[in-house]
């Protein structure tokens, strides 16, 4: 694992300069924002939220969270769920590019944080991953096979995700306090 960290992660390669790490992260930032707006305003007023829809871990909430929505409501949700399929892609690699900004310029001086970052732009890829899997069963559940299988896969995938992305985001906020060059 250690060595993976220590070679170049996929986006570095990909995007060599400076210049170009800003200019698709400024890209994929504007991508992430828009298609959430997009998401936020095709879920308006249906409540539950899709946040509880996810965490409902029991056949029995989820029943309950689907009778509150109704037909409309599952049509609004299911839409959402689609456009989600996308949004997961440019949020995880935003925050990946992110990580791996950070990584490229503290490298030098704080290569243990460095490395945290790299793995970061690793494991945000499997957020993502579960993100699509917890959609696959949350869109299960809504076609009517809700079962404790579906509920606790779209719970666990849901938590770990958050999980995943709030460490990155942590990560990307905490850097500039922990990564100061010493001198």
């Amino acid at each position: 694992m250690e060595n993976l960290l220590r070679k170049k992660h996929p986006l570095e390669i990909l995007l060599p300069t400076r210049g170009a790490r800003m200019l698709v992260v400024v890209i994929l930032a504007a991508l992430t924002l828009w298609i959430s707006w997009i998401m936020q305003r095709l879920a308006r007023g249906i409540e539950p939220g899709i946040l509880a829809f996810e965490f409902a871990g029991t056949p029995d909430n989820a029943r309950r969270i689907l009778d509150a929505w109704g037909v409309s409501g599952e049509a609004r949700i299911l839409a959402q769920i689609g456009l989600d399929n996308w949004w997961l892609f440019f949020y995880s690699t935003t925050l990946a590019l992110l990580c791996v900004m950070i990584a490229i310029r503290i490298r030098a001086y704080t290569p243990r944080w460095a490395s945290i970052g790299t793995a970061l732009a690793w494991v945000v890829w499997g957020a993502a991953l579960l993100d699509r899997i917890e959609n696959f069963a949350l869109v299960r559940i809504i076609n009517g096979d809700i079962t404790a299988a579906w509920t606790s896969t779209a719970f666990v995938c849901a938590g770990i995700k958050f999980l995943i992305v709030i460490l990155c985001l942590l990560y990307i906020i905490a850097s500039p306090f922990f990564s100061r060059k010493r001198t």
